[in-house]
């Protein structure tokens, strides 16, 4: 036998082998699955939810639609914002086959959508989750206790914190104050514009800019920049940067960003702009199930390549609170898809199928009632 023909059988045999070990850690775990998450648990329970969303943004009205539109029971839980930071979005042009349109209508076609699915709608929040036993617990804050048979959450990220004590920000806040690039400078095209921050992230939204904006001024309060990324370092043409500066207010008249009021050097100055980015980190809000899920050392909930399952199985996330690199909301609500197809097949592990849904039909959870 030649040496090539002894490598080549020897990878053949290495491929059949790790396609085994591959189907039979899959046909383990689809038992483990109906070993530990056996629908016939449920027979006795109250207040049963087969697919429960937490979040009522882009990632969770997707998700809650997909389940709905499949024929599973689903209840969305709206939470203390509904539709979430993407309602701020003034003019959307990245959303699959619009061309453009404000945040806020997105969210309610996709609440329509999911509704005339069959989605029902909870306006309360989740305060409390338990998902060391199953079916899983969830208590909302008027003190009720649900239990679910499978989560997706989709409670997103939050940013607003951060210069939460500058005036005009909230004011201005979706009419010229933004902290998405992407989505936004395609609209800042002949404008002057803003940038507020420091490091990589406000370099990013510069750059970003600098491709519409007739020109773009970098507040920043350090006295120079501290770049991890070569690249951002070299400007473009109508980029400057302000060092040493504070800033104090954001200035406007008509619902309309016109400028900022910034201290630089102790100085107190005026810069007219039509737009103001804010470079601010994202706070993934990630509170409610911290220490039930493996999250990052960011906080971002952890899910398995390929798929939105947690590292609790019958639990999946999606969306802002899972994700750092990709913020846009098609994104989001392609994760929703996926969980919602990872529920439903995990659902199917479990047992639970037509007829058990028949069979607990009077047990589920009705927020109408």
């Amino acid at each position: 036998m030649s040496v090539r023909t002894s490598v080549l059988t020897y990878i053949l045999f290495a491929t059949l082998f790790l396609s085994a070990i591959t189907a039979a850690d899959t046909s383990t775990q689809n038992r483990d699955v109906k070993d530990l998450y056996d629908i016939a648990k449920v027979v006795d329970v109250a207040n049963i939810i087969p697919v429960a969303v937490i979040g009522s943004g882009p990632a969770g009205l997707v998700a809650a639609a997909t389940a709905a539109r499949a024929g599973y029971y689903c209840v969305l839980f709206r939470g203390p914002r509904f539709g979430g930071q993407f309602v701020d979005a003034l003019a959307v042009e990245n959303w699959p086959g619009v061309s453009k349109m404000n945040g806020y209508d997105i969210i309610k076609r996709l609440e329509a959508q999911a509704i005339g699915w069959g989605m029902r709608m909870d306006n309360q929040s989740i305060t409390g989750v338990d998902f060391s036993c199953w079916p899983f617990v969830l208590k909302t804050s008027s003190g009720q206790e649900l239990r679910a048979l499978s989560v997706i959450v989709a409670t997103g990220v939050s940013t607003r914190k951060v210069f939460a004590d500058v005036p005009g920000k909230n004011e201005y806040w979706g009419h010229g104050v933004s902290p998405c690039a992407i989505c936004e400078a395609p609209q800042t095209k002949g404008c002057s514009v803003i940038v507020v921050g420091d490091g990589d992230g406000a370099l990013k939204i510069s750059r970003a800019v600098a491709f519409y904006a007739n020109e773009v001024t970098v507040l920043t309060q350090k006295n120079m920049f501290s770049v991890t990324t070569p690249d951002l370092s070299r400007k473009k043409n109508n980029t400057s940067t302000v060092y040493n500066a504070v800033l104090k207010e954001i200035k406007g008249e008509h619902g309309q960003v016109t400028g900022v009021i910034a201290q630089v050097d102790g100085t107190t100055q005026f810069f007219p702009a039509q737009w103001v980015f804010l470079s601010m980190t994202p706070q993934a809000q990630s509170d409610l199930v911290r220490g039930h899920l493996t999250c990052s050392p960011e906080q971002f909930i952890v899910t398995a390549p390929g798929t939105q399952q947690t590292s609790v199985p019958g639990v999946f996330a999606a969306g802002r609170v899972t994700c750092v690199q990709y913020t846009q909301a098609p994104v989001a609500a392609s994760q929703g898809m996926m969980a919602a197809l990872d529920a439903i097949n995990f659902l199917g592990q479990a047992g639970f199928n037509r007829e058990w849904s028949d069979k607990l039909k009077f047990q589920l959870y009705d927020p109408a009632q």
